[in-house]
């Protein structure tokens, strides 16, 4: 998470328990306090190792509830971190999951899901007036009806979503797939940007998404952007890009492009393709 204060507070999780959190500040740090609370209201005081402007501390939460798609358990945080400026108290939650592939599934705690996924993101998917409710509210409602329709996962067209709907996610039990464009971007469907050979996003904009995202466990899915052409002509570029997110966040699956490029392809750890808006299911049910 990113603060009020510019501050990066990143908890990284294992389903074992282990826990590491690194917290990054534009000033020196001389103190920091935090505390963990897990779901049945337990604290866990937490050490840190404070030098210069970071702070790093590695403990182990016993026997963690993990979350996932049906029960979707969250721990707390609270922290006070004291710099020469006075100090800086910050909230928030992250969860004990895995996300990872068996050559076959998406698996959640190395157990493999079917998934089933649904689009939002680009300015067509959601009515201005958000159904006059607040942010928070909207993505609440947004989410809570799609898990009624069975989708456990929701992908982001060419953008990356809001804290508020992240945060429905991770509260519901959804896994989030976003795609790698900066606000301003104008959307392009050939994603010039890419298959030119030029860099897809800036430096600070992937750090910016990836300390914003970090303790979300529904953030599943870092993808570069829509039906990419001419992939074979961009591979040392995607493989660079690839192995940079790794290097900042290993803990995702990775996808090059969303609904293009032949099967198999390298350098994706996963694939999403497209179903018609419509299919005449009384005819060709046979099929499924």
């Amino acid at each position: 998470m990113i603060t009020d204060n510019d501050s990066i507070i990143n908890v990284k999780t294992s389903a074992d328990g282990k826990t590491e959190v690194r917290i990054v500040c534009k000033k020196t740090i001389d103190d920091v306090n935090f505390v963990v609370t897990d779901p049945r209201g337990e604290e866990t005081q937490v050490a840190f190792s404070p030098s210069g402007n970071e702070a790093t501390a590695v403990f182990a939460i016993e026997n963690p509830v993990l979350w996932n798609l049906e029960s979707p358990v969250l721990y707390r945080f609270r922290t006070a971190i004291r710099t020469a400026d006075g100090e800086e108290q910050a909230n928030g939650t992250f969860g004990f999951r895995t996300i990872s592939t068996n050559g076959k599934n998406v698996c959640v705690n190395g157990n493999p899901i079917f998934v089933r996924g649904y689009i939002r993101g680009a300015t067509a998917h959601d009515h201005g007036n958000i159904a006059r409710l607040g942010e928070k509210e909207f993505c609440e409602k947004s989410v809570a009806e799609a898990k009624k329709f069975g989708f456990n996962y929701v992908r982001f067209h060419s953008s990356v979503p809001s804290e508020a709907f992240m945060n429905a996610a991770d509260e519901a039990g959804i896994l989030v797939h976003i795609e790698l464009r900066e606000p301003h971007d104008i959307y392009n469907n050939l994603e010039e940007m890419t298959t030119t050979g030029k860099s897809f996003v800036s430096d600070e904009f992937l750090d910016s998404v990836v300390n914003r995202l970090f303790n979300h466990p529904s953030f599943a899915v870092y993808c570069l952007g829509n039906e990419i052409r001419n992939l074979a002509d961009s591979a040392s570029n995607i493989a660079a890009l690839r192995k940079k997110i790794y290097e900042k966040d290993g803990t995702r699956l990775f996808l090059d492009t969303c609904a293009w490029g032949a099967n198999g392809r390298a350098n994706t750890d996963l694939d999403v393709q497209h179903f018609s808006y419509y299919f005449p299911f009384g005819k060709h049910a046979d099929m499924f």
